[in-house]
């Protein structure tokens, strides 16, 4: 902003001396001619600053993956995207069934194999006689439990081989829809590029096929700005041979060509992403079906462990109608020891079929919906306050089932040129202003710079992160962000507008109009040259009147100064106007 003020005082400055100029014109009635246009201005004290702008995105420093211990069908979500979770809050669940028999199959075998260590221990009796009776039931009802969990297992693989060739056809079918796409992005771009190669044989016969869209649709757009100057110049061809009478109709075809060749980029991505889609289902199928046929052996195993138990049961009842032994009271003991560990297990397996969060945070995504079958995996963190990067673009798929955002620290991604990179160092000071947040600014410092640089589509891009000195509540990860970094500032310094002093270097021979209208040559040292005012370091002094000598148009009769308005040059002063924009 403090940029835009200088230029703009500089052209109000320009724009008064034209109004002059104009007036005593008007009132003399005379037609002049002038090569070219003085201005007068005054070194001042001031602030010379110097610095360079960049937009990029806010994001947070910090995420989480969370993803379910246990692999089944999803039975309930209970956070959505932006909601703000504790730890241990509740997120989703998956169907337990399994689970909870097995936490009733070693609830019921602990409670055996206590009952048999008290059995042998005290000695039988009528009621433990009652109680070893119990036992037996039990064992029963934990083979009767795990023969349930085998049907379960084997039902729910038979019910997955339809699921998995569903994903597998749906795959397939978006895979054939993005072949088809592919091949008519070709025709497109074939049919573009012979209608421009069509169009620039007569109009364009310099043009080659081989020429960058890009820079075609630039070359032609330059050429479009000189066919404006030289409009009134019938069959006027620019410096490349183009006819500006068919400059339109170039652009035109040439951007069509340039948005073809997008579109099949597009067109060939969407293939490619429906491909391993496809591969995907495919591996789906694979993985699926053989977690289903382990999820079978475990129920087997299960059954085969709950015959086992009851063999020993009946067999322990047997045993214990005989005086208690030393081995006998160590078995019970040993029996007592497994079960609990097993009621351990199975207690933790039941506790993971509820997904919590494992610290404070906001829902950035949720990748799973109801009736889904979520495999298991373990939960991680991720930064994103690295320091560095590659030159190489890669990117990973979020493996979470929830991904938590930690909102309280927030840093915006910025990409910067390849020479205004060397110019940016950590620590530097930045302003900071979001589109969504209109007439809020922000300070902020560079935390950290790309020491590779990242290419894309042949521009090279050194990217950095902006941390903010004090971020608001208001401010979400995603929003648009605008970074200017401040590289250099001289303050209460001698100063004259950076279109008095053209030239480069460290020194300059200006025009110095004194008080008696008198114009003498003076040499100035210059220090920093910032983006719209240069620092005087010797050479002048504050009032010095400098004046800058700019190209003028011919006068009209009227006096006005001809040409057209605005930047561009003309109008009413739109020579000196156009000029300093452009400066």
């Amino acid at each position: 902003m403090r940029k835009n003020l200088i230029v703009n005082g500089g052209l109000v400055v320009i724009a008064a001396a034209i109004g002059v100029g104009a007036y005593a014109n008007i009132g003399s009635g005379a037609s002049t001619s002038s090569s070219t246009r003085e201005t007068v201005v005054t070194a001042k004290r001031g602030v010379v600053l110097s610095s360079v702008s960049s937009t990029g995105n806010v994001e947070a420093t910090s995420d989480l993956s969370v993803s379910f211990q246990q692999a089944g069908k999803v039975t309930a979500i209970f956070v959505k995207q932006g909601d703000h979770v504790t730890a241990g809050q509740q997120l989703a669940q998956i169907d337990d069934t399994q689970q909870h028999a097995a936490l009733l199959s070693a609830q019921a075998s602990l409670a055996s194999a206590q009952a048999n260590l008290a059995g042998v221990l005290r000695g039988e009796t009528s009621y433990e006689r009652a109680q070893d009776a119990a036992g037996l039931a039990s064992a029963v009802q934990s083979v009767a439990s795990a023969q349930s969990g085998v049907t379960h297992a084997q039902q729910s693989a038979a019910a997955n081989v339809t699921k998995y060739q569903q994903q597998i056809d749906q795959a397939q079918s978006q895979l054939d829809t993005a072949e088809s796409s592919v091949a008519s992005a070709k025709d497109t771009i074939d049919r573009a590029k012979s209608a421009l190669s069509t169009l620039q044989t007569s109009y364009d016969p310099n043009g080659s096929s081989s020429e960058d869209p890009d820079a075609r649709v630039n070359r032609y757009k330059l050429d479009q700005v000189t066919c404006g100057v030289h409009s009134g110049t019938p069959g006027y061809h620019t410096a490349d041979g183009v006819d500006c009478s068919q400059i339109v109709n170039l652009i035109s075809f040439a951007t069509g060509v340039q948005t073809s060749e997008s579109s099949y980029t597009q067109a060939q991505s969407s293939a490619s992403t429906a491909q391993s889609s496809l591969t995907s289902a495919q591996q789906g199928q694979t993985a699926g079906t053989l977690q289903d046929q382990q999820a079978i052996d475990n129920a087997q195993n299960q059954l085969n462990a709950a015959n086992l138990q009851y063999q020993s049961t009946v067999a322990g009842n047997a045993v214990k109608e005989q005086p208690a032994k030393p081995e006998n009271v160590a078995q019970s003991r040993a029996s007592v020891t497994s079960a609990q560990q097993q009621l351990a297990s199975a207690l933790q397996n039941e506790d993971q079929t509820v997904l919590t969060a494992p610290a404070v945070g906001t829902v950035a995504s949720v990748s799973g919906t109801v009736g889904q079958y979520s495999s298991s995996g373990a939960s991680s963190a991720s930064s994103s306050s690295s320091s560095a990067s590659t030159s190489s673009t890669s990117s990973s798929a979020s493996s979470g089932f929830v991904e938590l955002t930690n909102v309280a620290s927030l840093d915006v991604k910025v990409g910067f040129t390849e020479t205004d990179a060397p110019k940016v160092r950590i620590g530097q000071e930045a302003t900071l202003t979001l589109d969504a947040l209109t007439g809020q600014t922000f300070t902020g410092r560079i935390l950290s710079l790309d020491t590779n640089q990242t290419v894309v589509s042949n521009v090279v891009t050194y990217y950095a992160k902006v941390g903010f000195d004090s971020a608001s509540s208001s401010i979400k990860p995603g929003m648009t962000a605008s970074v200017d970094v401040v590289l250099d500032k001289r303050d209460d310094v001698m100063t004259l507008p950076t279109s008095a002093v053209p030239t480069s270097g460290t020194s300059a021979t200006v025009t110095v109009r004194g008080s008696d209208g008198k114009d003498t040559s003076r040499s100035i040292t210059i220090g920093l040259r910032g983006d719209s005012a240069v620092e005087i370091t010797a050479g002048l002094s504050v009032g010095d009147q400098v004046v800058e000598t700019s190209s003028a148009a011919s006068a009209t009769a009227t006096g006005f100064p001809g040409g057209g308005g605005g930047p561009g040059g003309g109008g009413l002063g739109g020579g000196a106007l156009g000029g300093g924009a452009g400066r």
